[in-house]
């Protein structure tokens, strides 16, 4: 018996490293077909509770009706490997091309083909191993927090694993592997409970094992080939998961094209690229010495920089040491004048902004446009004032959006006077070079009066001769009748305000530009629901209201109903300080292991917390302790998002903020979840007796509900600030 208690947790534990780790895999695979988008983070996570949840409260209860709960575990293998392989060729079965950003319903309808079966099985072991280490129903309860704990505990082992080793040396098919792995070397210590064939279920755990080992050992070679026939007509030259995103190096015909996350950085030789990101700010400025080139395709500018005599330095700024590396391979062939001194520098572009000193004539930002939090970071009024700061007077920053060569629908003129807007408040003077790619160029110094004889005399003085941005195509782009009807369709368009780093202002136009691309219906809805955002929120917190009054006098469905709601509520606050803190460091691709991992480790804390006496039962005060706890870290994070504080954030408290008040913040999210799970739990069961997921399946039932509107919804409409001003609000509800 001492024997078999010494391994009673082994099998919670390796189910919360399985079960995070394939989480984290498969949202960093879909991250990469749904182009980078963080608010996927959100679906993803809202359509995994679903199934846990269904899985919890309905698949374990089935297995076990039919006697074939004892096959859970190893239906898993072949479950888990289907959806990876699905997961893989969905760009395919749903036409999604590569580099062209999904639309929304495209996006739900992946998720659900590939995490729903993972989902339901990882719900359903929950109450398997609750019911398989229940020697007595009086026992239950300790028995579920038991698990419940040392499944976070699992957890949070695998977000360290995953953040500091797997993720640097093995590919994420290696790292799935080595998750079912764990899993089935921990199912070998058996529980207490009745198994009906013990040896038999070892051998065949063993052949599992062998099973995944050669898949680990050969998981290089298998994704190569899959990429083979999965990503025709490009051919893939490398690949690499790194920290910053998967990077794929692909060659079409006689071009590189680089594509990180699925979205097109840039291709290879380009020269209508590089010359129309290149000569129209270095010609309008009248001597630049000091240039910084803020990522792109640095090989393509060099050749037109190299003419420039006033040039002297040129600042290549690239978070992902990767790319750095492939500029430096494709410049190391490449003669410069003498004098020319280039620098490489691996930063996010917002920290180095932000913690510099040294100031520039030009600074280009050769960035994809705000399609995701990480990109809108790079368009708000924050990053504008940040690029002011390192300019020398009189200099320039410029960068490019897509558009449209004549006509402006509704969704792409608000997007452009977004972000015209957004550049106005910081910069005097700024003009947009309208065309199929709009060039926003600002300055204080009003160099853009008379464009078009500046651009043509610097080319003859420098003897500088371009294939396509010729002053005849110039002239072009800038016809008095062009630039008039450009500038009459953004009027007709008008919206008010700027993109900043919380509202996401850009974001949420950039959604809506490309949702009418697709002729999306849904795009419709996001209309209604922004119009009527007021309305539609009193609705709902007057809908709780009266739902709450009704069940004042069922004691156990007003449990449920406040564990549902804590489960929304919790999630939701985890689901804005990962959005914040991809706002703030742009890392968390490489962090939501870790930052994963401490909110379990939080869950497991929670679960272990004592009241003054075992004895005592659990009464309302207990949980309204928790509530305000809740309330504390929503107030704080509301506080860390207020406009005074934005900037002064982003230049105090980057590094201690990423790696210490971040995961400390969301393991306080965490305990207190687990917390009131674990009260809420106690008290029921107390009360009545239950099937053994009810609690485990409300709890994830509030969380689906959370994430997925406060990803998809909230956060696009209302905000951050304004999507915790309504946590908040249903927090105060909770203590009364």
């Amino acid at each position: 018996m001492n024997k078999e208690k010494s391994f009673i947790h082994l099998p919670p534990f390796g189910l919360g490293f399985v079960s995070l780790g394939i989480q984290i895999v498969f949202i960093r695979l879909l991250l990469e077909i749904f182009q980078g988008n963080e608010l996927s983070v959100g679906l993803v996570l809202s359509v995994w509770l679903i199934g846990s949840a269904l899985g919890a409260v309905v698949l374990q209860p089935l297995f076990e009706k039919f006697a074939l709960s004892s096959t859970l575990p190893f239906i898993l293998l072949p479950v888990l490997l289907a959806d990876y392989i699905f997961i893989k060729i969905s760009p395919h079965l749903f036409d999604l091309l590569p580099g062209i950003q999904p639309n929304l319903e495209s996006m739900v309808w992946v998720s659900l083909g590939t995490i729903i079966p993972a989902a339901l099985l990882m719900g359903a072991l929950f109450p398997y191993l609750v019911e398989l280490q229940s020697e007595s129903k009086t026992k239950k309860i300790g028995i579920i927090t038991r698990i419940y704990r040392w499944e976070s505990v699992g957890a949070f082992a695998a977000g360290l694993l995953l953040n500091f080793i797997f993720f640097c040396v093995l590919n994420s098919f290696q790292i799935f592997i080595l998750c079912l792995m764990v899993f089935y070397l921990f199912l070998t210590g058996n529980p207490p409970g009745q198994l009906k064939s013990p040896k038999k279920e070892s051998r065949l755990r063993i052949i599992y094992l062998f099973f995944c080992l050669v898949l680990l050992l050969s998981g290089s070679h298998l994704v190569n080939y899959f990429h083979a026939h999965i990503y025709k007509p490009y051919f893939i030259l490398s690949e690499k998961d790194t920290p910053y995103g998967n990077l794929k190096v692909t060659r079409l015909e006689k071009q590189l094209v680089l594509f990180s996350q699925g979205k097109v950085l840039y291709s290879t030789p380009d020269p209508f690229s590089a010359e129309s990101r290149t000569l129209l700010p270095l010609l309008l400025h009248p001597a630049p010495r000091h240039i910084l080139i803020l990522g792109g395709n640095l090989i393509g500018y060099l050749p037109y920089l190299e003419h420039i005599p006033s040039v002297t330095q040129i600042v290549y700024v690239e978070i992902d040491p990767t790319l750095v590396e492939f500029q430096r391979k494709l410049i190391d062939s490449t003669e410069f004048r003498t004098g020319l001194k280039l620098e490489f520098v691996v930063s996010d572009i917002r920290k180095f902004l932000t913690l510099g000193t040294e100031k520039y004539d030009l600074i280009c930002l050769n960035q994809p446009e705000a399609s995701t939090l990480n990109l809108n970071r790079l368009y708000s009024q924050t990053f504008v004032r940040l690029v002011k700061q390192r300019l020398k007077t009189g200099g320039i920053y410029f960068f490019t959006i897509r558009s449209s060569e004549n006509y402006l629908n509704a969704d792409l003129a608000q997007y452009i006077n977004i972000l015209k807007n957004t550049v106005e408040s910081v910069f005097t003077s700024v003009f947009i070079v309208p065309g199929d790619e709009n060039h926003f160029l600002a300055s204080d110094t009003n160099y853009f009066t008379d464009i078009l004889s500046r651009y043509s005399e610097k080319l003859k003085t420098y003897h500088l001769r371009p294939t396509y941005f010729v002053p005849a195509y110039l002239n072009f782009r800038l016809s008095r009748e062009r630039v008039q009807s450009f500038g009459k369709q953004l009027a007709r368009h008008p919206i008010p305000g700027l993109n900043t780093d919380f509202n996401l202002k850009a974001y949420l136009y950039h959604f809506r530009v490309w949702n009418r691309v697709y002729g999306s219906q849904i795009r419709n809805v996001f209309y209604f629901m922004e119009r009527y955002r007021i309305h539609l929120t009193v609705l709902t917190i007057f809908l709780f209201l009266a739902l709450r009054i009704l069940l004042a006098r069922n004691r156990a469905a007003k449990l449920l109903l406040a564990l549902f709601t804590i489960g929304g509520v919790s999630i939701s606050l985890e689901m804005v300080l990962l959005l914040q803190y991809q706002i703030l460091f742009g890392v968390l691709y490489s962090g939501i292991a870790i930052l994963f991992g401490m909110y379990m480790l939080g869950l497991a804390a929670g679960t272990l917390g004592h009241r003054s006496s075992v004895n005592t039962p659990v009464t309302d005060w207990h949980i309204r302790r928790v509530t305000v706890g809740f309330l504390v870290c929503g107030l704080c994070l509301l506080t860390a998002v207020l406009p005074k504080w934005d900037f002064v954030l982003n230049r105090m408290f980057f590094l201690v903020g990423q790696w210490f008040v971040a995961p400390a913040f969301i393991f306080c999210i965490g305990f207190f979840t687990g917390r009131y799970f674990y009260l809420t739990t106690e008290m029921f069961y107390r009360q009545r007796t239950a099937v053994s997921g009810l609690t485990y399946g409300v709890d994830l039932a509030g969380s689906v509900l959370g994430v997925f509107i406060t990803s998809i919804i909230l956060v696009p409409i209302l905000g951050i600030p304004g999507c915790l001003v309504l946590i908040l609000i249903f927090l105060l509800l909770l203590l009364f």
